[in-house]
């Protein structure tokens, strides 16, 4: 069946169900289908949600249906590959699967990849590095490498290269009006500009082109140390990272962790305060710039050294497997004085949870000079350091504690804070409109706004840090994309 002849709309006494099962190629799931439970899951746990119908597209064809048919019924729509980021539950809405939309392309001289929405940044990373090639994956490779990149991706490469929405060139994307769109700074220039740190709220990116990086030499891993020497460490640390060259990028915790098995004695049961990250080049340069913080207090582990690209993620070592999981995220300028202190309490009030850490990664860098502020629609460039706070929600009843938690945390930081959040950093649990908006300077917001007026102007796309059209801004409907950028040139001229 053709693609035109697929639109599709209930009528009569037909389900969603059973009006999408006869023009969907994948699968089709609904509340009482024995599938219908697993495949609403989010990789968190805790971010619960029931829609009216799901969709696992088997190909592009199923997405641009999907759509539409979204449209078509007054659906709202969400869009799920792991769900590590599900931050709205797609309630009464139409909840997209992407899993199985796979496939990667390496270009070796053009130092390039193609990837699928489908696909994980396990299954990029082994095609690149076999062309000495790599790219900016975050802390794990078990996300959505597209999901991760449209939100801001920064890894530990971001100081030396940039963020990963920096290396997106182009992106595939079917937008509210079931319209397959491949998008370039040349073909729809705000589009482009929207999307890349504007995450899921403008459409279906099905695929997307990024910028692939040569990297011969690392150094990187975690030095731990005793709780006990946390305010030395991070005192050591806050005036460390002010002499780093942009090759390194590094980040301070203090962390509980479980007594487990499958992890090293030293760390297995123990609260520890680490600082880790990666340096890019030679393991004698990167040795010699760590030595402040080798010998800043008595290590408890050293699980610094020369790194292979392949394993980046294993810095950060995130669980794999799916688990219901607190967190809130801020931005802080400085992790001196009184800053110092508040983390230092926060720390010692934190929930009773068997994993728990707070954590400050330090950007700068290429995060902030290598690309223009205006490159793309992530508003974080001038941030010294993102915080994340997280922990296993281990008991039902923990729920509470951690919302108390998070509640005191907001309250203490609120001297401390930047005024900025992290799109790809916001959870269920932390993710209100207000917060959704400080993703954003007000000024890309506005422009934000205008741009989803013209590309889903019903807001379909609203399970997300949202933002929404602003109807007075523009028409909601253009003729062509020339007449989109002609109206959006006038508008913020």
């Amino acid at each position: 069946m053709a693609l035109e002849e697929r639109g599709v709309v209930v009528s009569g006494t037909m389900t969603a169900k059973d009006a999408l099962r006869g023009v969907i190629r994948g699968e089709v799931f609904a509340p009482g289908d024995a599938e219908y439970d697993t495949a609403r899951q989010a990789w968190n746990r805790h971010a619960q949600q029931r829609p009216a119908v799901i969709v696992a597209a088997a190909d592009v064809a199923d997405v641009v249906v999907a759509v539409r048919f979204a449209g078509a019924n007054h659906l709202p729509m969400a869009v799920m590959r792991t769900g590590h980021g599900v931050v709205a539950p797609c309630d009464g809405g139409l909840l997209l699967l992407t899993e199985r939309l796979q496939g990667v392309e390496v270009d070796p001289e053009a130092q390039t990849a193609r990837i699928a929405a489908g696909a994980l940044w396990s299954d990029v990373s082994p095609l690149a590095l076999a062309h000495g090639l790599t790219p900016l994956v975050g802390s794990t490779p078990y996300v959505s490498a597209v999901g991760y990149s449209l939100g801001g991706g920064a890894g530990w490469l971001a100081r030396k290269f940039g963020l990963a929405v920096d290396s997106v060139r182009a992106f595939d994307i079917v937008t509210a009006d079931g319209q397959l769109r491949h998008v370039t700074s040349e073909s729809e220039p705000s589009l482009f500009w929207a999307a890349r740190g504007g995450g899921g709220n403008f459409g279906v990116v099905t695929s997307l082109e990024c910028q692939l990086y040569p990297v011969a030499d690392l150094y990187g891993g975690n030095l731990f140390y005793p709780i006990e020497a946390a305010p030395a460490v991070l005192a050591a640390y806050s005036r460390w990272v002010k002499t780093l060259p942009d090759e390194f990028t590094t980040a301070f915790l203090m962390i509980r962790f479980p007594p487990m098995l499958d992890i090293p004695p030293a760390l297995s049961g123990q609260t520890l305060c680490a600082v880790r990250g990666c340096y890019v080049g030679a393991a004698s340069a990167g040795e010699a710039l760590l030595r402040p913080m080798r010998e800043a207090a008595p290590l408890a582990f050293d699980a610094f050294g020369p790194l292979p690209a392949s394993e980046l993620p294993m810095i950060a070592n995130d669980p794999v497997d799916p688990m219901p999981v607190a967190s809130r995220t801020e931005t802080l300028a400085d992790l001196e004085g009184e800053t110092a202190q508040a983390l230092l309490r926060l720390m010692e009030a934190a929930p009773a949870s068997p994993f728990f850490a707070i954590e400050t990664r330090h950007l700068g860098g290429s995060v902030a000079i290598q690309a223009p502020l205006e490159s793309a629609a992530f508003s974080l460039r001038d941030v010294e350091f993102v915080l994340f706070t997280y922990g296993l929600l281990a008991t039902p009843e923990m729920e509470q504690d951690f919302t108390r938690y998070f509640a005191t945390l907001a309250e203490t930081l609120r001297p401390h804070v930047a005024g900025k959040l992290y799109y790809n950093f916001l959870s269920d649990m932390d993710c209100t409109p207000e917060r959704g908006r400080a993703t954003h300077t007000p000024d890309h917001y506005q422009r934000l706004a205008a741009i989803k007026a013209v590309y889903d102007p019903t807001n379909m796309f609203r399970f997300n840090p949202n933002i929404a059209p602003d109807d007075t801004a523009l028409a909601n409907a253009m003729n062509s994309a020339d007449e989109v950028e002609e109206a959006l040139d006038a508008r913020w001229a």
